[in-house]
């Protein structure tokens, strides 16, 4: 989904191009790619309710990608309403309606560039010193909860702005080169190399920079191995 808001004054001019490069991505990736834009709020909720009512086959995987406008916890349709992007989740998993029932145990990807904030992200210098831990923990669950197997992936940490340039935003412009060059890593993985690419993009006077935001449910690895 993208919304250009082309008739305002806030307009985003590079969203039709990150329409095309997750087109060529998620294609590249075999996926049955459906693109909606310039809607309303509403529209935007009814169409992805709607997608997966009359889609036969949904696959392995659904992937939600939205180029927007939005503030923290919510997307903007082009008539400039809010969407809450946990309705959205709740339209794929919540209760026992045909869709969540369709989508159950199946990987739900929502992939969002719209702004969480009116902040740009500061930074400070790494101590290279730091000892680097690794957690290695696994659990099995012999039951699968309501909210399970939800990806997230924010282009803005919550309280600031998602950026670009005329070619495209940041994040989906270093999305869609990464993931089809990694697609035998976990979502977890890519989100994280994709993230470590867009917070080395640095503004002003080095300051502040943009740091992507990943929430997982997932109760399993998710890889696009056949790439």
């Amino acid at each position: 989904m993208t919304n250009d808001f082309w008739k305002t004054t806030n307009k985003l001019p590079f969203v039709w191009e990150d329409g095309i490069m997750l087109w060529k991505m998620l294609e590249h990736l075999d996926f049955n790619v459906i693109w909606h834009a310039n809607h309303s709020a509403r529209q935007m909720l009814e169409s992805l309710k709607e997608d997966v009512k009359i889609t036969k086959d949904v696959g392995k995987i659904i992937t939600c990608c939205v180029s927007s406008h939005g503030e923290q916890s919510v997307i903007l349709g082009q008539d400039k309403k809010a969407v809450w992007i946990k309705r959205m989740v709740d339209t794929l998993v919540t209760g026992d309606s045909e869709i969540s029932i369709k989508l159950k145990d199946k990987p739900k990807l929502f992939l969002i560039d719209a702004c969480q904030g009116d902040f740009l992200q500061k930074t400070f210098e790494e101590d290279v010193t730091k000892k680097k831990i690794k957690f290695d923990v696994t659990q099995d669950f012999s039951r699968i909860a309501e909210n399970a197997d939800v990806l997230l992936g924010f282009a803005a940490y919550q309280g600031t702005v998602s950026n670009g340039v005329t070619e495209g935003s940041y994040y989906i412009d270093e999305l869609t080169k990464y993931l089809p060059t990694h697609t035998k890593e976990d979502i977890h993985a890519i989100l994280a190399g994709v993230c470590k690419q867009v917070q080395s993009i640095v503004f002003q006077d080095k300051s502040e920079t943009q740091l992507p935001m990943v929430f997982s449910t997932l109760t399993k690895k998710l890889i696009f191995s056949n790439h």
